[in-house]
């Protein structure tokens, strides 16, 4: 189901209070690509889901996590006849 002139509101973030267990992944993430300088790089790191979320600011964080809310609406309503 494709929608037109769409429009999304999120209300206010907020802490709950309630922390929930969720499943861990590991993956290996590469980077490569060239420094500002002309040097390249080819960096490589193991990364923990969502032990890796911790790394960003709250902003941050919640602008990522709307677009990921977005997205999975977004198949739903695909997925829906």
């Amino acid at each position: 189901m494709a929608l037109d002139n769409v429009s999304v509101f999120f209300g206010k973030w907020r802490a709950t209070g309630v922390n929930v267990q969720v499943p861990q992944y590991e993956l290996e993430v590469r980077v490569i690509g060239t420094k500002a300088n002309g040097q390249q790089a080819d960096i490589t790191r193991t990364v923990r889901f969502p032990n890796v979320l911790a790394q960003f600011a709250a902003d941050d964080l919640k602008d990522i996590m709307q677009n990921l809310l977005i997205q999975a609406v977004r198949n739903e309503l695909d997925n829906t006849p």
